[in-house]
């Protein structure tokens, strides 16, 4: 009969029969494994339990287009109803009701009276920037001199240049920053700069001019310290003192006032 195959079983094929035969059988094998895993992809691959594409692909939204998951629905109804959504962050104010202790604006009054005895606020003005411009000067003469005439010089220096801060050894009161009335005459009589330039220019005379050097480099060198803690004080805006004990700044000529 035509078309019918005529072999029976147990005849004995050839050698290319049998190698198309086999590779029949692993194409068939291959497509029906392609159809299986294109089918496992198509049921799981937009489920939230899916075991292929797990990754790089955005889990899709449960529920009707447009709602939002349910966590970010409750947070939002939470949020409507005034409840801390964070817990780490300040509690929403509400109509009619005071804040929190811990998140309500404290009073800077304590910080004004602390500030009375800064000026590192006030503006640079030029009286500011020529003690600067003096405070570089003095400092890079007692580099050269105590290089020149040793550590003696630059120890008497160094002492003369904390020495007008003995005056504020005991001398604050309750408030911070602020010295006892009774204690400024000596901090202002400390910190007057005429006295330790005096010294510093009739020591610089008579050391470099009529040849006393052994009465006029000590002159010279103790002004110099002393000359050099005021204009650094004047540099970062610290004046005198107001008969209150507050620091009158650099640049004014009274009490500050805010």
């Amino acid at each position: 009969m035509a078309g019918r195959d005529t072999r029976r079983r147990g005849t004995r094929c050839s050698a290319s029969t049998r190698s198309d035969l086999r590779d029949d059988i692993c194409e068939r094998q291959v497509q029906r494994d392609r159809r299986g895993l294109r089918l496992d992809w198509n049921r799981t691959a937009h489920r939230c339990g899916r075991r292929f594409g797990s990754r790089g692909f955005p889990r899709r939204r449960r529920g009707p287009p447009g709602r939002l998951p349910r966590r970010s629905t409750v947070r939002r109804h939470r949020r409507d109803r005034g409840d801390r959504v964070r817990p780490w962050l300040p509690r929403p104010a509400r109509p009619g009701s005071e804040p929190h202790p811990r998140y309500r604006a404290r009073s800077h009054d304590h910080l004004t009276r602390a500030f009375t005895a800064r000026a590192y606020d006030e503006p640079v003005t030029y009286t500011r920037l020529a003690w600067t411009l003096l405070a570089i000067a003095l400092l890079i003469v007692a580099v050269f001199e105590s290089i020149g005439h040793g550590w003696v010089t630059a120890g008497i220096i160094i002492v003369f240049a904390v020495l007008p801060d003995i005056a504020l050894i005991g001398a604050f009161g309750d408030q911070r920053g602020i010295l006892r009335p009774e204690r400024v005459a000596f901090y202002n009589w400390l910190h007057q700069a005429w006295i330790p330039a005096l010294l510093f220019f009739v020591g610089g005379s008579m050391a470099y001019l009529w040849e006393m050097r052994e009465v006029g480099l000590p002159l010279f060198w103790c002004g110099m310290g002393w000359l050099l803690h005021i204009a650094l004080d004047r540099t970062f805006g610290f004046g005198m003192r107001a008969p209150d004990g507050t620091i009158i700044p650099v640049g004014t000529y009274g009490p500050r006032t805010r």
